[in-house]
């Protein structure tokens, strides 16, 4: 009987396989929304770049070209009007949207002389 009294007993493993199993649960769902943050973070980001050399491209006077076939999850919408009448400005509007579950956009606006 030398090891009598030694051990666990059946509440205290079961208080802690419980308290194992909530802060699994917790860690388990951080992760998760990490996950979705990093991909809506990658998507904005692209989204982003796409409007910036998108603005570039009129800039230089070159015609924007289709989207590749990896941009194909996003929709881009370019908008050239005059600013203000009198003035030599055009204002340039580029918007690219996409839809991951919820629809997103960016849109970005300069002005540029006539």
């Amino acid at each position: 009987m030398k090891n009598a009294g030694r051990g666990f007993t059946l509440i205290e493993v079961l208080f802690a396989f419980t308290l194992l199993t909530i802060v699994s649960t917790g860690l388990a769902a951080g992760l998760v929304q990490a996950l979705r943050a990093r991909a809506t973070s990658r998507d904005l980001i692209h989204a982003t770049a796409l409007a910036a050399d998108t603005i570039e491209r009129v800039r230089a006077g070159i015609v924007a070209q289709p989207l590749s076939e990896a941009d194909s999850r996003f929709e881009r919408h370019i908008a050239v009007a005059p600013f203000a009448a009198g003035l030599p400005l055009n204002r340039i509007e580029v918007t690219v949207s996409w839809n991951d579950g919820h629809p997103q956009q960016v849109e970005l606006r300069t002005l540029l002389p006539q």
